[in-house]
């Protein structure tokens, strides 16, 4: 459980290859980057957040990541600033990526 709120960039980074990383139950809202953005994460698992009010995306999966679970996340107004108001977006190269339907986008 945690708030991460405010930021300058993202609100939770995952850089190159964090691996076996679980964020749950947090709240993560007003980060001027992404709200969750994962860089080469591998097996890692995203659930049960509130993901809201982020200049970016929600929740962004670049390049080489791998064997990444989104689940049971609430998402709200993310993008702000970004032309496509995106709440989640996953890099084409990125591997075994899902996005499970219990999340809800309002």
């Amino acid at each position: 459980n945690c708030l991460v709120r405010g930021n300058r960039g993202p609100g939770i980074a995952l850089y190159k290859r964090a691996a076996d990383v679980t964020i749950r139950n947090c709240t993560i809202a007003r980060n001027r980057g992404d709200g969750i953005l994962a860089v080469t994460a591998i097996d890692c698992v995203f659930t049960d957040n509130i993901i809201q009010g982020n200049n970016l995306r929600g929740i962004f999966v670049r390049t080489g990541s791998r064997n990444v679970r989104i689940t049971g996340n609430r998402f709200e107004g993310n993008g702000r600033r970004h032309k496509d108001k995106q709440q989640i977006r996953i890099a084409e190269d990125s591997e075994a990526t899902r996005i499970e339907a219990d999340n809800v986008f309002e």
